[in-house]
C-alpha cells in the first residue's frame, strides 16, 4: 500500500459549565492542500521545503552563473555520515529535526560569505569565492566548519546524537572549467574522503580521480566475485592454551580472482563496507559459516564458528533474520555459532546493538568483542551488553616477551575479564614465551601462528582431528 501524508490542524476548545472544566473538544482540519501548496511555491522559488535553504536546482543555477562570470571560487560538497541509520534509530522526525538544525548552523558559519544548499537527502553544499577567504585559509576554514557541524544535537526525544560529516572540495577555475565537471570533482573527493573515515575532508586531484576509478573497477569486481560464489571460506582454530585442544574457531574470507590474484582482506573488508556491497556480502559470510558447520559436524567435530559483523551490517534491520533463517535452513542450533564485533560498534550503536546481542543471545549464539583494547574501551558497554568473551588484540600482544607495558595492559584485562567472568582469547600468539606468558597469568584462550594459520576448511578439519 502506497504511503499518504495527511497534515492535519488540531484545535483544542476547553468546555466550561460555571467555573467548572467538563471537557475538551478536538476540531481537526484537514490542511493537506495548503501544506502541499506551500511546498510547491517553495520549490519553485529554489528553495528546499525542509531546511528552507536552496534546492539542487538553484544551486546548479548559481554554480553556473558563476563559471560564466568567470569568477574563482570553491564547491563544498558536505555528506551527514550514516544518515540512514539516524533515522532508524531515532525516528524519521528526529532526522527532519537534525537535518532543519544542520542547516541553520551552516547558514550561520557560512553567514554572508558563501551560498549553501541541501541537495540530496543528506548532503549540502557551499559555494565560496576566493575573495572571501581574506587572511583565513581553507583548510583553517574546513576545520572550522567541521568542528562546528558536529557538535552535539538535541533532538525530540532527548537523544543528543553526535554527527560525523565528510566533505569534497573542487576549485573554480583550476579544477574545471564547466559546472557540471565541477560538481564531478567535489563529489570524486568526497568519495575518497569517505573510505578515510569520519569528519574527514579532501580536495580534488588528478591522483584522486585515478583512485576513484580504481576503486569503481575493485568495486564491480568484489561485487561479482560475491554474486559468483568466488570469495572462500578459511579457518583459523582457537585453541585451549592448558590443553592444546581446538575448542573454536574463527572464520575469515579470503578472496582470489580467477586469474589466480591474491586480494587481501584489508582491501576488501573495507571496500564492502564502504559500500552496499557489505550487506550481500554479510549474507553470503552467514551462509558460508553454516555450511561450514555442516562440514565441522560431518567429521565428528563440535567446534564452535566465528564470524565478524561489521557495525554497518549491525545496523541493518535484515541481519538478525538473515542469521534466524541460515540457522534454520541448515537445521543449525544458535550454539554452533558466535558473533564478534569491534568496540567502535559499541560505541556508536550501543542501544541497537544491545537490542540485537539480546536476541542472538536468546538464540543460543554467544558474542566476542573483537581486538579489545584499541577502540573506545568502556566499563559501560561490558556491564550494559550479554558479551561473554574479550579477544584482547594482537598489538598488546606482539611484544609480550619485553615490552613492560603490553604486559601490564594485558594483566589488567585479564583481571577484568575475570572478575566480569567474561572469557578471554588473546590474538597474534607467535611465539612459545608469548604463550607462556599469558597461560602463567590465566589466559584461557589463544589464537595465531603459533597454532595455524587460517587454512581451507578440508585442511582445518584435518588438522582438527589429529588433535582430538
Amino acid at each position: 500500500m502506497d504511503e499518504y501524508k495527511v497534515w492535519l490542524q488540531v484545535t483544542i476548545h476547553p468546555v466550561l459549565q460555571g467555573d467548572e472544566l467538563t471537557h475538551w473538544v478536538y476540531l481537526f482540519t484537514d490542511i493537506t492542500h495548503i501544506h502541499n501548496k506551500e511546498e510547491s511555491v517553495l520549490t519553485a522559488s529554489g528553495m528546499d521545503s525542509l531546511t528552507k535553504v536552496a534546492n539542487r536546482n538553484l544551486f546548479t543555477d548559481t554554480v553556473k552563473r558563476l563559471v560564466q562570470e568567470e569568477t574563482a571560487f570553491k564547491l563544498f560538497i558536505i555528506d551527514i555520515c550514516g544518515f540512514k541509520r539516524i533515522n532508524e534509530a531515532l525516528s524519521y522526525q528526529s532526522g527532519d529535526e537534525i537535518l532543519k538544525s544542520f542547516a541553520l548552523r551552516l547558514q550561520a558559519f557560512v553567514g554572508n560569505s558563501g551560498f549553501i544548499a541541501r541537495i540530496g537527502s543528506n548532503e549540502f553544499a557551499l559555494v565560496k569565492r576566493e575573495d572571501t577567504f581574506k587572511n583565513e585559509s581553507s583548510e583553517q576554514y574546513v576545520k572550522n566548519l567541521i568542528q562546528k557541524l558536529t557538535q552535539t544535537y538535541t533532538v525530540l526525544n532527548g537523544s543528543e546524537p553526535n554527527l560525523g560529516v565528510n566533505i569534497g572540495e573542487a576549485n573554480y577555475p583550476a579544477h574545471c572549467s564547466s559546472s557540471e565537471g565541477l560538481l564531478q570533482c567535489a563529489d570524486i573527493a568526497l568519495q575518497a574522503s569517505k573510505y578515510q573515515g569520519r569528519n574527514t575532508a579532501l580536495t580534488y586531484s588528478e591522483e584522486l580521480h585515478k583512485q576513484h576509478f580504481a576503486i569503481n573497477e575493485l568495486e564491480n569486481q568484489l561485487r561479482k566475485a560475491i554474486d559468483e560464489n568466488q570469495l572462500k571460506l578459511f579457518l583459523q582454530p582457537i585453541v585451549d592454551l592448558t590443553t592444546g585442544k581446538i575448542v573454536k574457531c574463527e572464520a575469515l574470507a579470503r578472496w582470489i580472482t580467477p586469474e589466480g590474484k591474491f586480494i587481501s582482506p584489508e582491501v576488501f573488508i573495507p571496500l564492502a563496507e564502504k559500500s552496499e556491497l557489505i550487506f550481500p556480502f554479510g549474507e553470503w559470510l552467514i551462509n558460508e559459516a553454516c555450511n561450514a558447520i555442516d562440514a565441522l559436524k560431518g567429521a565428528n567435530l563440535d567446534i564452535r564458528l566465528a564470524i565478524n559483523i561489521s557495525g554497518r551490517q549491525v545496523s541493518d534491520l535484515a541481519l538478525l533474520n538473515q542469521i534466524k533463517n541460515a540457522l534454520e535452513d541448515h537445521q543449525l542450533p544458535g550454539s554452533n555459532l558466535s558473533i564478534e564485533l569491534t568496540e567502535s560498534v559499541l560505541v556508536e550503536s550501543l542501544d541497537v546493538v544491545s537490542v540485537l546481542l539480546n536476541e542472538l543471545r536468546g538464540m543460543g549464539i554467544t558474542v566476542s568483542i573483537d581486538d579489545f583494547g584499541t577502540g573506545f574501551s568502556s566499563l559501560v558497554y561490558l556491564k550494559k551488553l550479554p558479551i561473554d568473551e574479550l579477544k584482547i588484540d594482537r598489538s598488546f600482544v606482539s611484544e609480550l616477551e619485553k615490552n613492560t607495558d603490553d604486559q601490564a595492559i594485558v594483566q589488567a584485562i585479564l583481571g577484568l575479564a575475570h572478575n566480569l567472568n567474561i572469557k578471554i582469547i588473546a590474538e597474534g600468539i607467535e611465539t612459545q614465551q608469548q604463550q607462556d606468558f599469558l597461560q602463567s597469568h590465566q589466559c584461557a584462550y589463544g589464537q595465531g601462528y603459533l597454532y595455524q594459520r587460517p587454512v581451507a576448511i578440508k585442511e582445518f578439519i584435518s588438522l582438527a582431528q589429529k588433535l582430538k
